[in-house]
């Protein structure tokens, strides 16, 4: 019996372990089988020492977990992501682990009819199977949530990082774990049952979600006034642009105009002065300011672009490139007016436009952007070279880059905006040594 009882205690705390660290992979979204069989070995070694120092080797487990978090992760963001992971995944299954006990009582209390502790113990080698069997279930339901509300749960942590709120709620959960460890401590050191345990350990579990509740509704209050900040912020700086435009296209017409009054003196003077045009002529041609400013075939493709906010994008990108010496071609083969969202798509524009024109600045070749409408469904390609090999996989990652720290945000961001929009899609691939990235918005 007692040999039974110390098999089942095993597989008991194995299950323990095992599910930690597989609802910590299951939020950080990595399930590389060599990471597994790591937690396996680890949770084994943590189950023999459980046999010891009994509820204080969880604490020690987040301990070591931790040490391994940041030696894997060093300084990198995802570091205090994975730490917050961990306590999360510790809590919740401390809790699950109190429901299933009390939950396997209550049915074995409808089958023997018993429910005093001191009897239950000589019951271990069934009610320690049941146990387990809920927690599994517990954690497959748990599995279930998880996935339905994955998009919440990738949204909540970009917004503690956006909100730089990473060591605040570490400190909130560490706060919480410690309280449930001392209880289950001070339980295994003073004999006192799990039913005052589970009861204490329930206030607490209220508590937290009050707490965590707080904690989510604050990040959503302030994400609105955040971004509300920073859709002021990008119209600002598009009617910068807008009056840019328009200051380009007054230049124009009166470039047109006084041009066109040169040319009718230059037929009434019926040949006279030849010289003194022929100089004035090749002054003008020779400026690189002209050359650079006044482009038919911008201002033509433009005029496709229905969007004013997005014709005004594409023109100053175009003479931004322009200065820097880099050539963008504009594929525009028909009218493109965008329905809805069109501050995101100019953000996006812009973005994926600056980073082409950061790249190209170190490459040769030409960038293109290609506009194309078929059946509704508009697609925006931005197109540039590439010198050296690149992740698709690691450049949407917040912080990411490959010329330096703190210039990796712009893809992170991209990816944020079309999370947010439904009927937006987004595509990136290398192509001969060619970056395409695509964003698609459906409108049919």
């Amino acid at each position: 019996m007692v040999e039974t009882t110390l098999f089942w205690g095993f597989i008991q705390n194995l299950v323990f372990y095992v599910i930690v660290v597989s609802i910590l992979h299951m939020f950080d979204n990595s399930y590389k089988t060599t990471y597994y069989i790591c937690d396996i070995g680890v949770s084994l070694f943590f189950v023999l020492i459980s046999a010891f120092l009994e509820d204080l080797s969880i604490l020690l487990f987040m301990i070591v977990y931790l040490i391994m978090i940041r030696i894997r992760l060093k300084k990198n963001i995802h570091n205090s992501l994975m730490s917050i992971d961990l306590l999360f995944s510790l809590i919740i299954e401390i809790i699950s682990f109190l429901i299933s006990t009390y939950m396997g009582r209550i049915i074995f209390f409808f089958i023997k009819g018993i429910w005093k502790a001191d009897t239950l113990e000589n019951f271990q080698n069934i009610l320690i199977p049941i146990n387990i069997v809920l927690n599994i279930a517990v954690f497959i339901f748990l599995i279930y949530i998880m996935k339905f509300k994955k998009n919440e749960i990738l949204n909540i942590r970009e917004r503690i990082v956006d909100l730089k709120l990473e060591h605040n709620i570490f400190g909130l959960l560490l706060f919480v774990f410690l309280s449930f460890e001392s209880i289950l401590l001070v339980g295994d050191l003073e004999y006192i049952t799990i039913s005052i345990q589970g009861t204490i350990i329930l206030s607490f579990t209220l508590l937290l979600i009050l707490m965590m509740w707080q904690m989510l509704a604050f990040i959503k209050d302030y994400s609105i006034k955040q971004e509300t900040h920073n859709e002021i912020e990008q119209n600002e700086q598009l009617n910068d642009y807008l009056e840019s435009v328009s200051q380009q296209y007054d230049s124009l017409r009166d470039f047109k105009h006084d041009f066109k009054n040169i040319m009718l003196s230059m037929n009434a003077s019926n040949g006279k002065d030849i010289d003194q045009y022929k100089e004035y002529y090749n002054e003008i041609i020779n400026q690189d300011e002209y050359q650079s400013s006044v482009d038919g075939e911008i201002v033509g493709n433009s005029a496709k672009l229905k969007n004013s906010p997005l014709r005004g994008l594409i023109i100053q990108k175009y003479l931004k490139s322009k200065a820097k010496g880099i050539n963008i071609d504009f594929e525009i083969s028909s009218e493109i007016f965008i329905r809805e969202h069109v501050l995101t798509v100019v953000r996006v524009v812009g973005i994926l436009l600056d980073n082409a024109i950061e790249a190209s600045s170190t490459t040769t070749g030409n960038i293109t952007c290609a506009f194309i409408d078929t059946d509704g469904t508009k697609e925006i390609s931005v197109e540039n070279g590439l010198i050296n090999e690149i992740s698709l996989k690691d450049i949407f990652k917040n912080g990411y880059s490959t010329k330096g720290n703190n210039r990796g945000i712009g893809l992170y961001n991209i990816k944020k905006l079309i999370n947010k929009n439904p009927s937006m899609y987004f595509e990136s691939e290398i192509v001969n040594k060619h970056l395409i990235m695509t964003l698609i918005i459906d409108e049919g």
